[in-house]
């Protein structure tokens, strides 16, 4: 389950880019360091306006949740 809050590091291990209606988007599979060892991958949906670093697999993030959304992904 993804946080509700709070900012978490994690390991991006797949993104790609997704144009909705014009918006520029990121669908992240992510492993979040809180589940180091588990095997649960999460998926998650950045706005290209909240992404402060490169998404792309292998990257160490930080990754902001307000109300289970990601809200902004950091460098980690």
């Amino acid at each position: 389950m993804l946080p509700f809050v709070g900012t978490h590091p994690a390991e991006i291990v797949n993104a790609r880019e997704v144009l909705i209606h014009g918006d520029r988007y990121f669908d992240c599979d992510i492993l979040l360091a809180q589940d180091a060892g588990a095997t649960a991958r999460h998926t998650i949906r950045v706005a290209a306006h909240a992404a402060k670093v490169p998404l792309q697999a292998g990257a160490k993030v930080r990754i902001r949740f307000i109300l289970g959304q990601a809200d902004e992904v950091t460098a980690g």
